[in-house]
């Protein structure tokens, strides 16, 4: 049982007893978007139409064996809660790849480690690119949405689904997307075939003179927070041409600044 199982377990749990305003298929009030609220858990999509009958069959499976686990220990008392409990099951365990988020520590030396997951419809909204425009950072189990890019009055937030033009080709970005998100990406990055950042323009300046990268790498958090705008200002200074070495370098200094300001944890080896 992995994350991946245990959330959409958890979320069934906490539901079975609202089995009547589930099986309305339009129960949003008032058009309403909220993120405090189960109603957008429930319509995030599943993309059911589109796996494979082995992915489905799998994951009926996986319900089934939980569902039946918990009639043993007498969890259910109704009829409803037992059908509802199955059915939201089974949407979750299909939602789950493609719409939770990871909750994560930053840990000294050793980088991002995944302490859990999280549904959080808000985030879901966000389409993907492989030059995304936001980042996410885990404030405890929140989640917070920070620019790194300069984003003009009407335009679209792009977050990034695990998948980034600077470390990974295109079609082996493209391919992984479509079999787990099953869409064809088709982001700035890929419709431009953007290079790997070893290949990247220069721009011939030294991007990062006045940044202490070794401060960064050992988790100095007043250092990252000191730093921050003069970073997210470099990057100003630099972001166009697209795409060149300099921007990608201050886009990376940037995140790190803003992982040590999250959820960082030191390194009990190095206490």
């Amino acid at each position: 049982m992995d994350k991946m199982k245990m959330l959409p377990l958890k979320i069934a749990i906490t539901v079975k007893d609202i089995h009547d305003k589930i099986r309305n298929t339009d129960f949003m009030e008032n058009g309403e978007y909220r993120s405090d609220r189960y109603q957008e858990i429930h319509n995030l999509v599943d993309n059911q139409d589109k796996r494979s009958m082995s992915d489905v069959f799998g994951r009926c499976i996986t319900a089934s064996i939980i569902y039946h686990l918990m009639k043993l220990i007498s969890f259910f008392t109704t009829d409803d809660e037992e059908e509802t409990f199955l059915l939201v099951l089974l949407k979750h365990l299909q939602t789950a790849p493609c719409n939770f988020h990871q909750i994560f520590d930053f840990v000294e030396r050793k980088g991002t480690v995944e302490i859990g997951a999280g549904a959080y419809s808000f985030l879901s909204m966000f389409n993907h690119s492989c030059s995304p425009n936001v980042v996410r950072q885990c404030y405890g189990s929140t989640n917070v949405l920070r620019a790194i890019r300069s984003i003009r009055a009407g335009e679209q937030l792009f977050d990034n689904y695990g998948y980034h033009y600077a470390v990974e080709p295109k079609e082996s970005r493209r391919t992984s997307l479509r079999e787990q998100y099953f869409f064809e990406c088709s982001c700035e990055a890929c419709e431009q075939d953007w290079p790997l950042y070893s290949s990247l323009p220069d721009l011939g300046v030294e991007a990062l003179d006045f940044l202490s990268l070794e401060r960064l790498t050992r988790g100095d958090v007043g250092y990252a927070q000191e730093i921050l705008e003069q970073v997210l200002e470099a990057a100003r200074k630099m972001e166009e041409p697209q795409p060149n070495k300099q921007f990608a370098e201050l886009q990376e200094a940037a995140k790190q600044c803003f992982l040590l300001i999250g959820n960082f944890v030191k390194d009990p080896i190095m206490q």
